[in-house]
């Protein structure tokens, strides 16, 4: 017995989205793409689970200690993201930023976004779930360079 035209237009109708001729195709391609996924998850866990041994944990310090940032030749830190002890992300802004976010708002909002980015894309390449061809381009790299490397002008 054949299948109702019902049933065959719905799935017509999913495979008009997609590349794919037939549902065998479209099954086989997710299939792959789930395999892909799951390889991709599994290392990333086993990296972490290296992570906690003592021959690793050098390279995972970093991201307790965190990024800190100063502004202009004052060494108090106005802003750190790093890892907690219980690996949640956490932010510290200091009041001396807060007074910039005030006088230069789109300035201070870059470099808190900027080095939130900076420091989460380290961790997920370093874990295995960003690849380079993910990262920020050169363009972006030297725009937050250029805005870190500015004196404090008040």
């Amino acid at each position: 017995m054949g299948k109702s035209k019902e049933y065959v237009g719905k799935y017509r109708t999913k495979l008009g989205n997609t590349p794919f001729k037939t549902a065998k195709e479209l099954s086989k391609a997710k299939q792959e793409c789930l395999e892909t996924v799951w390889n991709e998850m599994e290392y990333a866990k086993q990296r972490l689970n290296l992570s906690q041994d003592n021959d690793f944990e050098d390279l995972f310090k970093l991201f307790k200690k965190g990024y800190k940032c100063t502004i202009g030749n004052d060494n108090e830190d106005v802003f750190r993201v790093y890892f907690d002890e219980d690996e949640s992300m956490k932010m510290n802004i200091s009041e001396k930023l807060f007074d910039k976010i005030e006088s230069k708002p789109k300035e201070a909002s870059f470099l808190i976004k900027s080095l939130n980015e900076m420091f989460l894309d380290s961790y997920l390449s370093v874990i295995g779930l960003k690849t380079s061809k993910d990262n920020k381009s050169d363009k972006e790299i030297a725009l937050l360079k250029s805005f870190l490397e500015r004196k404090d002008d008040g």
